[in-house]
């Protein structure tokens, strides 16, 4: 009878690469949640006839914010 023995080899990069990628998209997605809050809390902090001077509406902040910090 024989006896095979096998060891697996660790992928290039392995779980720590994994996990490495993995907190860099955390820290990325909190940069881009930190930075909508920032753009949203500045623009709610105006008055709606500063708004209105720099052509910007009320209702339309959250999608400015969301433009700003994702890009959409």
């Amino acid at each position: 009878m024989a006896l095979m023995t096998t060891t697996h080899m660790p992928r290039e990069g392995g779980l720590l690469s994994a996990l490495a990628a993995l907190f860099t998209t955390l820290a990325e997605k909190r940069a881009r949640f930190v930075e909508y809050r920032r753009v949203l809390a500045e623009l709610n902090s105006m008055s709606d006839r500063e708004l209105a001077d720099i052509g910007i509406s009320r209702h339309s902040t959250r999608d400015l914010a969301e433009q700003a910090a994702y890009g959409a």
